[in-house]
């Protein structure tokens, strides 16, 4: 006899692999074959109906009362109906979305965030999909703007971006993951990290398409391609390393607990370390390129450069600790999405607001040059952030809670 626990397994793994599909591939003879002839809702739909044939009747509970459904849901068949009430309409609700997509020749660029959203969301992601189709897809003009943005953006590095794009869909997996695995790191769960860090590298890899794009003048095809492919092997490493120790289940970074975890953490440091030269090489070729940028874009990108670079020096201080938490090694997570610590010193906040400078002075830059402004609040906007981030680190490394409430 089946068990509840296992049908439930069951049924989700072949649902969350059908809503994969969906997402990465909605127009592949297997998602149309499996997925979009509405076969698995079917299969899912057929054990709805046996489960309520020869498991409902003896149930207690009922649909009358607040009371009754919590009573009813709270027994493992129970749960197991309704959870695949959820997952037949749910998938039932992601076809129709990309069938409706495509009808009205809405790139699927736009549609599979709105589709993650269905999958993890249910009612929140179709609501986004109308409101988009009312308000943004029946706009030609802003349709026609954003595809126009995407192939600016893609005539940078075409490579890189859709690097960036893989990048981004693999964060979304994890974050889907951690409704499965409920493993947990330091209190977060252990495929949250993975997700942070793929969508990290996706920004980071944008935004090198964008330097070696506003470069392109002054760089050889062969410098670019060595940087590109350069930039794709330290995500390929880091990523490798990180999933493969969340799976694990243990930590990836500042973890010495065996020979092969120092030798992994060792590699990645490493790699980061040599990132961080090859950054400085670009940041050279930036300023050799003063006169053939537009000044604030120009000193846009030095300043984040500038700020990302003096952020990697302090990383050597930071990655020669025991731990990235200063003063108790138990978190108290005030803010448990990046999982910063507000019990102890967090040496990763001045740590975070470092790095992403490198996509906010180029966006500040651009902002400057397209309102025809003063670079002097760039400037001054700069010296702030450099200060800020050495005053974090500071704090930080005292082990006074910054975010201590």
């Amino acid at each position: 006899m089946i068990q509840a626990s296992s049908l439930f397994s069951a049924l989700s793994t072949l649902t969350m692999l059908s809503w994969v599909a969906l997402i990465l591939a909605p127009k592949s003879k297997p998602t149309r074959l499996l997925v979009r002839s509405f076969l698995i809702p079917g299969i899912l739909s057929a054990f709805y109906a046996l489960v309520i044939l020869f498991k409902f009747s003896q149930l207690e509970g009922g649909f009358g009362k607040l009371e009754d459904v919590q009573k009813l849901l709270s027994q493992p068949w129970g749960a197991t109906v309704g959870w695949i009430h959820y997952l037949a309409f749910d998938l039932f609700v992601g076809i129709w979305i990309v069938a409706r997509a495509e009808a009205n020749k809405v790139s699927h660029v736009f549609v599979a965030p709105l589709l993650f959203a269905t999958f993890m969301l249910g009612p929140i992601g179709f609501l986004g999909y109308l409101a988009a189709e009312k308000v943004f897809f029946a706009s030609a003009p802003f349709h026609l703007y954003v595809k126009e943005k995407w192939k600016l953006w893609n005539s940078k590095n075409a490579f890189l971006t859709q690097t960036a794009c893989l990048l981004f869909v693999l964060a979304a997996l994890c974050l889907a993951a951690t409704l499965f695995d409920k493993r947990e790191v330091d209190g977060a769960p252990i495929w949250f990290k993975p997700a942070k860090f793929f969508a990290s590298l996706g920004i980071y890899q944008l935004t090198i398409a964008w330097f070696l794009g506003t470069l392109k003048g002054s760089l050889s095809r062969t410098y670019v391609q060595r940087f590109q492919y350069w930039t794709f092997t330290v995500a390929v490493v880091e990523m490798t390393i990180i999933c493969g120790q969340a799976f694990l289940g243990v930590r990836s970074h500042y973890n010495v607990s065996s020979p092969l975890a120092q030798v992994l953490y060792g590699v990645m440091g490493l790699f980061i370390v040599a990132n961080s030269f090859v950054v400085a090489h670009l940041a050279w070729r930036w300023i050799q390129s003063r006169k053939k940028i537009a000044y604030p874009l120009w000193l846009g990108g030095m300043y984040g450069l500038g700020i990302f670079l003096f952020t990697c020096v302090l990383a050597t201080a930071m990655s020669s600790q025991p731990f990235s938490r200063m003063g108790i090694d138990v978190p108290a997570l005030a803010a448990p999405w990046v999982g910063w610590s507000g019990s102890a010193g967090d040496l990763r906040i001045s740590h975070f607001v470092g790095l992403h400078a490198l996509q906010l002075f180029p966006l500040f830059g651009w902002f400057v040059h397209r309102q025809k402004q003063t670079t002097l609040t760039l400037s001054l906007a700069a010296g702030f952030t450099a200060l800020l981030v050495l005053g974090l680190f500071l704090l930080a490394f005292s082990g006074y809670p910054i975010l201590a409430v």
